[in-house]
């Protein structure tokens, strides 16, 4: 979810793009909800979404009201707070950090993140998990 906040001399802007290649099986493109409101006033352009990823997955957009766009939002959270918290933290700073750098600085940085949370207990947790085939319990430790 895209949103550019109070102060800031553009509109405000909210998108949410779903993409889960691991539960894409019918390799449908992924879908970029815009609300309906932003699309007729012009506040976002299809353009504004899909730009970066438009040649490489080839994005379908739709219009949507608020509240499907609001639901979008908060099934996408809930999925995301069912990760490990010390990944979606690792995951975010990684993405936060990488923006401006270039590709060896953003490299070299996912790398000494991983290396931190591969010493985690969340990990080991991850794992046992997996080979006991349960749900993960994470502690964010």
């Amino acid at each position: 979810m895209v949103g550019v906040g109070r102060g800031s001399r553009e509109p405000s802007r909210f998108i949410v793009l779903e993409y889960r290649p691991h539960a894409n099986k019918t390799r449908q493109p992924p879908v970029v909800l815009i609300g309906k409101h932003e699309l007729e006033e012009g506040l976002v352009k299809e353009t504004d979404a899909a730009l970066a990823y438009h040649e490489l997955i080839k994005v379908k957009v739709r219009g949507a009201d608020r509240n499907a766009m609001l639901e979008a939002a908060m099934n996408m959270a809930k999925e995301i707070g069912r990760n490990a918290p010390l990944g979606v933290q690792s995951a975010k700073q990684v993405m936060n950090y990488c923006r401006d750098k270039s590709i060896r600085d953003g490299l070299n940085y996912v790398a000494a993140r991983n290396s931190q949370i591969l010493r985690s207990a969340d990990v080991i947790e991850a794992f046992t998990a997996f080979m006991q085939k349960r749900k993960p319990e994470f502690k964010g430790k």
